[in-house]
């Protein structure tokens, strides 16, 4: 068989049908175009990959190169502000604060002023009530008042006043009953004023003015109380003023001792009798 026996026979189908050489060179061309075309499409494929990869990471190139842009920007900023911190002189703040004791002693200071206001502006307050008549809750402002109060009425009180022959004579006096100082500071004035009616006391002798304070009594007396004690001598002296100490002893318990003043300062005075010392009766 020769070349074109081989030919023709290779030019038929499967199912014995020829074709002739036209028609195969065609088929082949589009054979090969086609596989061209796959060919193309994937290198085409391939290539669209690669340039999206790159657009890709030159977006993330550029992110990451704008972000240190910024860091460093920042950081910079951070920086001149360090910076412009660190010029400044904190040690003129400390420099301008007051020292500790100064501003404690400006706190106590304005305490003080706080407590002053508050003192004056309730001393002006009840002496406001007290010119008008008023009464500030249920506080009694006087003597004067206490004896309008029901049921204070009068007060009946023992005077002991000591006799020329020796001995006391008991008294018994009533009096209108006001504050147990205000009825202490009556007793003892008319204590006084009959001890001046006996000519034992200087006319000029007065109780100015006395302070309780639980079982001590405190009076202040004018200078003419020591004055007449050097008169009367040692034994009428002390008859005078033990009568005094019981009289007080006797009526306003629990006062025990009494100190006496003059003219509201102490006493060193121990002729004829001791009054420096408080006295005090035992028994």
């Amino acid at each position: 068989m020769n070349s074109e026996e081989k030919n023709n026979d290779f030019l038929k189908d499967k199912d014995g049908t020829g074709f002739d050489i036209p028609t195969v060179k065609r088929r082949e061309f589009r054979e090969q175009n086609k596989s061209d075309e796959e060919d193309e499409g994937h290198v085409g494929a391939s290539r669209g990959y690669f340039v999206r990869r790159s657009l890709r990471e030159r977006e993330v190139e550029e992110e990451q190169r704008h972000g240190r842009a910024l860091k460093n920007e920042r950081g910079n900023a951070s920086d001149e502000d360090d910076d412009e911190y660190s010029d400044y002189d904190y040690s003129e703040d400390e420099g301008r604060k007051a020292p500790a004791v100064v501003r404690v002693f400006a706190w106590i200071a304005l305490l003080a002023i706080f407590f002053a206001g508050g003192y004056v502006g309730a001393n002006y307050l009840f002496r406001q009530a007290d010119q008008r008549g008023a009464r500030v809750g249920n506080v009694v402002g006087s003597g004067a008042e206490v004896r309008q109060v029901p049921g204070m009425g009068e007060a009946s009180y023992k005077l002991f006043m000591p006799l020329a022959t020796g001995g006391f004579e008991e008294r018994e006096i009533k009096i209108r009953r006001g504050l147990p100082e205000e009825d202490i500071h009556h007793l003892l004035t008319v204590y006084v004023d009959g001890l001046k009616e006996l000519t034992e006391f200087e006319p000029g002798t007065q109780v100015i003015s006395i302070f309780r304070s639980g079982d001590w009594l405190y009076v202040d007396m004018t200078a003419d109380f020591q004055k007449s004690l050097k008169t009367l001598g040692r034994d009428k002296s002390t008859m005078a003023l033990t009568g005094l100490v019981r009289t007080v002893q006797e009526n306003f318990h629990p006062v025990k001792k009494v100190k006496f003043y003059v003219e509201g300062k102490e006493s060193r005075d121990k002729n004829p009798v001791d009054i420096e010392n408080a006295w005090e009766l035992k028994g």
